[in-house]
C-alpha cells in the first residue's frame, strides 16, 4: 500500500482550513492528488472493499466564502439519481467537509491524456468517445444535462473506460435554459449569442464534439 504523504497534505490543509485526518470512515488517506480554491482531491485506500478510491474533500466555509455552496447542493443532489459505469460518484458528510467518493483513475483526465503525446489508435479513441456518449445518453434519457462537458472532466480508468466527472452545472429541464456557463472553448454557439434560451441536451452534443475534435486531433 502506498504511504501518506504528510507534506502535501499538510498544505493542502493549510490552504483550505481545515484538518485531514488520517482515516476518514473506513477511508485511508493516503497523498493529495489535487486541489483547488475550496476542494482537495487525495488518494484514499477503501480498508472495507480493499481497493484504492479518488476522494474530493469540500471544505464547506471555503464553499460558501466562494458562493459555491448552490453549486454543490446541484451535484449532490444530481448523483445521488446516478447508477452507471461511465458516471463518477458516492457521498460522505462531515462537519467541515463534504466529500464525493470516486474510484481512482491512475491514468487521469482525458486533457492529460490528450495534451501529452500518448500513442493512442484511432480504435481506442473511438472507445473512449463512446464511453462518454454512453454516459451522456445516460444523463439525457433522466432529464439531464451536463453543460460542462470537456477534456478536463472525463477521467479513464486503466482499461480507459470513459468516467464523466463534475456535476456542478448540471441541471435537470434541459429544454429551455438561459443560463450562460461551461468552458468557453466547449460552449455551443446559442450560448454565446446570448439567445432567448437553448437546449441543455443539444448544446451537450456540440460539448462533445468539440472535445471528440481535439481527442482525434491531439
Amino acid at each position: 500500500m502506498l504511504q501518506r504523504n504528510q507534506k502535501n497534505i499538510g498544505m493542502a490543509q493549510a490552504l483550505l482550513n481545515f484538518k485531514l485526518e488520517d482515516t476518514i470512515r473506513h477511508y485511508k488517506v493516503l497523498q493529495v492528488i489535487g486541489s483547488g480554491g475550496f476542494a482537495i482531491i487525495v488518494q484514499a485506500y477503501d480498508t472495507k472493499h480493499k481497493r484504492e478510491v479518488a476522494i474530493k474533500i469540500i471544505s464547506r466555509s471555503a464553499a460558501a466564502k466562494n458562493d459555491y455552496l448552490l453549486y454543490l447542493e446541484q451535484e449532490l443532489r444530481l448523483c445521488t439519481r446516478f447508477n452507471h459505469p461511465n458516471i463518477v460518484y458516492e457521498i460522505l458528510y462531515e462537519p467541515d467537509t463534504i466529500m464525493i467518493v470516486m474510484e481512482y483513475i491512475p491514468k487521469g483526465d482525458l486533457h492529460f491524456i490528450a495534451n501529452n503525446s500518448f500513442h493512442i489508435s484511432c480504435k481506442l479513441k473511438i472507445q473512449i468517445a463512446e464511453g462518454i456518449l454512453n454516459g451522456l445518453n445516460y444523463l439525457h434519457s433522466r432529464g439531464i444535462c451536463h453543460r460542462d462537458i470537456k477534456l478536463d472532466n472525463i477521467l479513464l480508468d486503466e482499461n480507459y473506460n470513459s468516467k464523466i466527472i463534475d456535476f456542478g452545472l448540471s441541471c435537470e429541464n434541459p429544454n429551455h435554459l438561459v443560463t450562460i456557463c461551461g468552458t468557453e472553448n466547449y460552449m455551443a454557439p446559442e450560448i454565446l449569442i446570448n439567445s432567448e434560451s437553448y437546449n441543455g441536451k443539444k448544446a451537450d452534443i456540440w460539448s462533445f464534439g468539440v472535445l471528440l475534435y481535439a481527442l482525434m486531433n491531439g
